[in-house]
């Protein structure tokens, strides 16, 4: 299996114990990518550059990734909040109107 291979693999393997939540292979395919990601001896120099910019490409996938994540979180929050005090001031507003008229009808 070539070095970009490897990368691939263990880049796989973080992704999937990402998602399944367990903690201790993905901290270990984490380690595993650190020391994979960066190698310290290279045989082939235009693999290297290859494998380099994979994890490059891989680490900036990431991140955009949760960025995007974050920003989408964020806006849905923001919105959910600005519904709810809308919500709520309409009610407040109905409640109030309606009390008032039952007061003045007495």
């Amino acid at each position: 299996m070539s070095h970009c291979e490897q990368v691939a693999v263990v880049t796989g393997q973080v992704a999937q114990f990402l998602v399944q939540q367990n903690w201790d292979q993905f901290l270990k395919a984490v380690a595993r990518f650190a020391v994979i990601g960066v190698p310290a001896v290279s045989v082939c120099h235009k693999a290297v550059l290859d494998c380099d910019q994979a994890v490059i490409n891989s680490g900036l996938k990431y991140f955009t990734n949760m960025l995007s994540l974050r920003f989408r979180r964020q806006l849905t929050e923001h919105i959910n909040r600005q519904y709810i005090v809308g919500v709520v001031r309409d009610i407040t507003c109905s409640f109030m109107t309606v009390s008032i008229e039952l007061l003045q009808s007495q």
